[in-house]
């Protein structure tokens, strides 16, 4: 099933993240149109992290170096969370 989540970055900044099941897709305002998209295979490592102040980021690295930090709202944690889930999943059908 895929995955919508909408995670406000700044006021300025908003990301819209998106995963179908392969393709893992970001979809940033501040990148004028341009997207990140990752095929299971290529992701490295995904996951949500949590720092001493409490602030949730999704941490995305690739095997090619590239690598994405989303701050991840408390409202969105639990879509954050199946989504991590669900990456993992598809990733260890390439490993």
């Amino acid at each position: 099933m895929p995955i919508e989540i909408r995670l406000v970055q700044t006021q300025l900044d908003t990301a819209i993240v998106v995963f179908d099941g392969r393709i893992l897709e970001i979809f940033r305002t501040l990148w004028e149109g341009k997207t990140r998209r990752y095929h299971a295979a290529m992701i490295a490592e995904i996951q949500l992290q949590t720092d001493k102040k409490g602030v949730h980021m999704l941490n995305i690295k690739a095997h090619a170096g590239y690598t994405d930090l989303l701050t991840v709202e408390n409202s969105a944690l639990p879509a954050v969370q199946e989504l991590v889930a669900q990456v993992q999943q598809a990733m260890g059908n390439y490993r």
